[in-house]
Parts: C-alpha cells; sequence; structure tokens
C-alpha cells in the first residue's frame, strides 16, 4: 500500500516537475520575442525619425540674400483692416467626422503618438482652423486641426447615391428621423405613409434613405422596401 502511494507520488512530482520545465521554457521564449519585439519596434521608429529629419532638410528653402526695402507706413485704417482680415481667416470652424480619420502632418505622413498611429473617430466634433480653408498636400486635400496636424476633407463628407423611390414607413407607430450625422433631429416620420425619397447614404454603417425636399433621414430597416 505504501508503496503504490510513494510510486504515485513520485509520479505527480515528475509531472510537476515537467509542468514547471515546460513553463519556464514557455516564459523565456516570450521574453526572448518580447526584446525582440521592443528592438524592432525601434528600429522602426528610428527610421521613421530618420525619413522625417530627411523630408524636413529637404523642404527646408535656401536662404538667398535679398535688398533691403524700406516697407511703406501703414495708416492706422490700413493695419486695423488687415488685421480683422487675419482674425476672420483663422477663426476655427466646427466639422464631423462621417468616417474614423487618422491624423497627418504637413508632409501627409501618418503622426504618431509613441508607436501608435493618432486616429479620431467617426461622429466626433473637431475644429478647423482657418475658418476650415482646404489644404492640399500631395494631391489630397485635408483640413488643418491643430499645430502641423491634417485630417482628409473626405473624411468629412457624406457619400449620398441618388434614387428616386417612393416608399411607405413601416408600422403603425410614428418613427424617428435623423440629419445626415446620424443624430435624431427631433422631427418624426408618420406611420404607414408613403414618402418621396431622393437620396441614399451609409451613416455609421447603416443605410439611410433621405426624403426629398428635406434634411431627414429615415434608416432602410423602417422602410417597406421591395426585394
Amino acid at each position: 500500500m505504501n508503496g503504490d502511494l510513494k510510486t504515485n507520488k513520485d509520479k505527480a512530482d515528475a509531472k510537476v516537475a515537467a509542468a514547471q520545465k515546460a513553463y519556464d521554457e514557455a516564459d523565456a521564449k516570450l521574453q526572448t520575442a518580447k526584446s525582440k519585439l521592443a528592438q524592432a519596434q525601434q528600429k522602426l521608429q528610428d527610421i521613421l525619425d530618420a525619413e522625417y529629419a530627411q523630408s524636413i532638410i529637404a523642404s527646408t528653402p535656401v536662404e538667398t540674400k535679398k535688398e533691403d526695402k524700406q516697407e511703406p507706413v501703414k495708416t492706422p485704417e490700413v493695419a486695423k483692416e488687415t488685421e480683422t482680415k487675419t482674425k476672420v481667416s483663422t477663426a476655427p470652424k466646427k466639422i464631423r467626422l462621417t468616417h474614423n480619420a487618422f491624423v497627418y502632418n504637413k508632409h501627409g505622413k501618418l503622426v504618431r503618438k509613441g508607436l501608435y498611429v493618432k486616429m479620431l473617430k467617426r461622429g466626433k466634433t473637431i475644429k478647423a482652423l482657418k475658418n476650415a480653408k482646404i489644404v492640399t498636400i500631395k494631391g489630397k486635400e485635408y483640413y488643418q486641426i491643430g499645430k502641423n496636424q491634417f485630417i482628409k476633407v473626405a473624411n468629412t463628407k457624406l457619400t449620398t447615391h441618388k434614387v428616386h423611390i417612393k416608399v411607405r414607413i413601416k408600422g403603425n407607430k410614428k418613427i424617428k428621423m435623423y440629419n445626415r450625422a446620424g443624430k435624431f433631429n427631433k422631427h418624426y416620420a408618420r406611420p404607414n405613409h408613403t414618402y418621396t425619397f431622393n437620396e441614399k447614404a451609409k451613416i455609421h454603417g447603416k443605410t439611410y434613405y433621405k426624403i426629398a425636399g428635406t434634411n431627414n433621414w429615415i434608416p432602410a430597416k423602417k422602410l417597406a422596401l421591395k426585394k
């Protein structure tokens, strides 16, 4: 009896030792992998920093000597008018994101926070500098949203498709209607009523139809569409 117990104990001890060894080996491999990953991430960051520095050097204009010219003295009225125009041109304007938007610098490269790419989520309202003036970088249109931070204009636009259909509202209860940003606009569609729709779009991943002549959008699932 005692012999059997000793044998079972030895077997259990052997299994525990084997499990501990396997765990130690797996942990060692994990630590090695983490070290390699950190090295790779550092190399990537070094490359990105080098590219950015090179782009700064390439874009820096060569200073040329200019003849000193005396600028005409502005009258108080002219100076005041110029100052007013500057203030108007730099006034922030709010824009809403219809898609997730990556943030880019003035060279069209992604802005990073450590190892992560900076991204703004759709539905977010942000301020565009210079009264939402459009800036072209490498052939693409951007809004400036901060110091050396830009987002693509396409991420603030709703892509729509023209349609011309008459469809009935499902059910016997009034249906909420939404604006182009997918927010309830405190309007309701009449139950079991037929409306004319002239636009179709994806808003936050769901299909909506717009009632002609209005800015009222209704989810497709609320309409008695023909299949």
